[in-house]
């Protein structure tokens, strides 16, 4: 079965001690090609956009660490979702940064053209009945 780039499952390796993976990652077809395409192995190398959902235990420190590490290794964009205020840090450095609320939409810009979410929406409960 051929797994599409939204299906692929990714962790980067960085430096070649270190490992780290973003809660959800997305890397342009043309990047998953130029290793090989698809396989079981880890991708080499940072996602273009990486997705950090905070958690209680997880220092700002360390996600800051994490996003220094992505960025210095060519990531494009960021997204930090904050469920405890329901905001998303957008970045397009590790210093550069957004703060997107609920009324905000969050966009993909020149990674994902087109690409448009309601931050309200993002942390709605689905009803299910």
């Amino acid at each position: 079965m051929q797994m599409s780039e939204e299906q692929l499952s990714i962790d980067e390796v960085i430096r070649k001690s270190d490992c780290i993976s973003p809660d959800v990652a997305f890397v342009r077809m043309e990047r998953v090609r130029s290793q090989g395409g698809i396989t079981p192995k880890f991708f080499q190398g940072a996602p273009d956009l990486a997705v950090e959902v905070m958690s209680p235990r997880e220092s700002r420190r360390r996600l800051k660490q994490k996003l220094i590490e992505y960025f210095n290794n060519g990531t494009r964009l960021a997204w930090v979702v904050n469920p405890g205020n329901e905001t998303v840090m957008v970045h397009t450095s590790a210093e550069q940064v957004e703060s997107l609320g609920p009324a905000d939409q969050l966009r993909g810009g020149s990674l994902l053209p087109g690409f448009a979410f309601a931050i309200k929406e993002l942390f709605e409960i689905p009803d299910f009945t």
